[in-house]
């Protein structure tokens, strides 16, 4: 389940916010080991780069939830090229990495992003 992310929609455009955290669970998720802590480090900029990203991978059905989505985006991002996951399935949400960060935290750091100035005027 992704704690902080949303779907939002202008015109023919589609936005996929995920925060890092979040987004780090869903590369563990998709067994991406030598990814998942990345997005922890990524810029502002890179994480609106994921979200426009992963919009048009969701609008386009290459994948089958929004948080897909964001990781097939997030490896394209932080790899410059799209390439499947290493998984196609998620793994047990039980074994995966939990961080220390509330549901606030996580909301917080995605309305701190769309406030910034790298943040596309068409959203605001």
């Amino acid at each position: 389940m992704l704690l902080w992310s949303g779907l939002r929609h202008r015109s023919n455009l589609t936005l996929v916010t995920i925060d890092r955290w979040t987004l780090a669970e869903e590369l563990w998720s998709f067994g991406e080991d030598a990814l998942y802590l990345r997005p922890l480090q990524m810029s502002d900029a890179e994480m609106i780069r994921v979200w426009v990203l992963a919009g048009r991978i969701y609008m386009r059905g290459t994948a089958r939830s929004s948080g897909e989505a964001a990781a097939l985006a997030a490896v394209a991002t932080l790899e410059h090229r799209r390439r499947p996951l290493a998984r196609t399935r998620r793994r047990p949400q039980v074994q995966r990495p939990r961080f220390r960060t509330s549901r606030e935290e996580r909301q917080r750091d995605v309305l701190r992003i769309e406030e910034s100035e790298n943040f596309p005027a068409v959203w605001r």
